[in-house]
């Protein structure tokens, strides 16, 4: 497993990756998700799957990718577009694809520990 972060100053990424994460490193990413300065972090596993975190600090986005299949996270029905910065950039997402920060972390977790997210709440192509 590695976990990557970014680390923004101005428009200059300066994040990390950590090559054996324990759980606790990754859930204080997750928290400190702000939008500004930390706006994304991915897990990538040994099988070739990635998880996405970003956003920050109440709108939050989880997307799934694994070979050529792409998810995003979803939960309700609401259109409406909001705008999220995630890995330093604005990003337009609709309302149903933001989830709660415990949500993502439920989602993180299990990645974390082997389990198959999309047998997890709602996802969508994205």
């Amino acid at each position: 497993m590695i976990l990557k972060t970014d680390h923004w100053q101005g428009v200059l990424d300066d994040g990390c990756a950590d090559r054996l994460p324990d759980w606790q490193s990754v859930e204080t990413a997750i928290s400190r998700l702000d939008g500004a300065v930390h706006s994304l972090l991915t897990l990538d596993d040994e099988r070739g799957s990635v998880l996405f975190i970003g956003g920050g600090p109440t709108r939050i986005v989880v997307a799934f990718s694994e070979g050529d299949e792409h998810l995003i996270a979803r939960q309700g029905d609401e259109l409406d577009v909001v705008v999220i910065t995630a890995g330093g950039q604005d990003g337009d997402y609709r309302k149903r694809n933001v989830i709660p920060r415990e949500d993502a972390k439920h989602i993180a977790k299990a990645f974390f520990h082997g389990v198959d997210v999309r047998s997890l709440g709602q996802w969508e192509k994205g």
